[in-house]
């Protein structure tokens, strides 16, 4: 296998020669950063301070900390094997092709179930917007159309899959740094007093979970072929997106903090919808003796309130 190697590493050397190398160091590090912040960054603030509180910050640092480690094997072997395949091919030049098959199949495995997952979540928020593609058969259509979009893109061209990678980033984070631009100016310090130091296991079980939210760098090497100067661009890029993801985490913890206080506690989504629909059926009920019952205004506030009653009984209670 020794002998073998260097032959078919060379060809495949050879192959990814033929690929348009024009990813730099700002699409790269876009493309890390997106595939790293994912949906659970609307989750990922109350589930730590419900075990932290007020120290939670202190669990991103520190996980950031022990993500160096991590980012930093992948920039080496990034910016020494510069084969497309990431992960695969890493394993692939250092253990053979047999065993880079086996991981290569396993990852794809893994990888068609989180792609397959990701499209339902997508049509089923397409149906919330627009209630017609939320049928059966228009659900496959909005899937198809994903990915016929996403092979379009990536047929075009590598500049172009890396100018989409970058607005599909920007549209992402858009919404989190107008969160905490916005958010910052109405801070209550009070909420950052951190009332004891958490217990390591506290601490520990925190950063266990944050490991899940920092990952995405294996994904986004994966058209290492077509980084320009990789030994260069992958290093920098790694540790940049790394800077990046831990602030807007760190800043989005905070700023949640500061303005929610306790967010373990905050209610989720169907709860507030369904506080605020008894809240509306109360103010319905206490106008009652302001309007005689012949009064049209009142009438109407009466069907009003019997159909949140009907949709607030229909709510799931967990």
């Amino acid at each position: 296998m020794a002998d073998e190697s260097p032959a078919w590493i060379q060809q495949e050397e050879r192959i990814d020669h033929q690929l348009v190398r024009g990813i730099g160091i700002p699409a790269l590090t876009a493309n890390i950063v997106s595939s790293t912040i994912g949906a659970g960054i609307f989750v990922i603030p109350a589930t730590v301070a419900k075990g932290l509180g007020s120290a939670a910050p202190l669990a991103f640092v520190c996980c950031a900390i022990a993500m160096v480690l991590f980012v930093t094997c992948f920039a080496i072997a990034g910016s020494r094997v510069s084969l497309t395949g990431g992960l695969y091919a890493y394993v692939e030049v250092a253990f053979g092709r047999y065993v880079g098959f086996l991981a290569g199949m396993l990852y794809f495995l893994t990888a068609l179930g989180a792609v397959a997952g990701v499209v339902n979540v997508l049509a089923n928020s397409v149906a919330l917007v627009v209630p017609f593609l939320g049928s059966p058969v228009m659900r496959i259509f909005v899937m198809f159309a994903v990915y016929g979009l996403l092979v379009l893109i990536n047929i075009r061209g590598v500049r172009e899959g890396a100018g989409a990678v970058t607005v599909i980033t920007v549209a992402k984070l858009l919404p989190l740094l107008l969160f905490i631009s916005v958010g910052i100016f109405f801070i209550h310090t009070p909420n950052l007093a951190w009332n004891s130091w958490p217990s390591s296991k506290s601490l520990g079980d925190a950063v266990i979970l944050l490991i899940f939210a920092f990952v995405g760098i294996e994904v986004a090497l994966i058209p290492s072929g077509e980084v320009k100067n990789p030994a260069r661009t992958v290093p920098r890029s790694a540790y940049l997106a790394l800077v990046v993801t831990t602030s807007i985490y760190l800043m989005i913890q905070l700023v949640a903090r500061r303005i929610g206080g306790d967010i373990s506690r905050q209610p989720r989504p169907h709860d507030s919808s369904r506080r605020s629909q008894h809240l509306r059926i109360r103010i319905c009920n206490e106008r009652h003796s302001e309007f005689p019952a012949n009064d049209f205004c009142f009438r109407t506030r009466r069907r009003v309130a019997t159909i949140f009653r009907a949709r607030s009984s229909a709510l799931p209670i967990t």
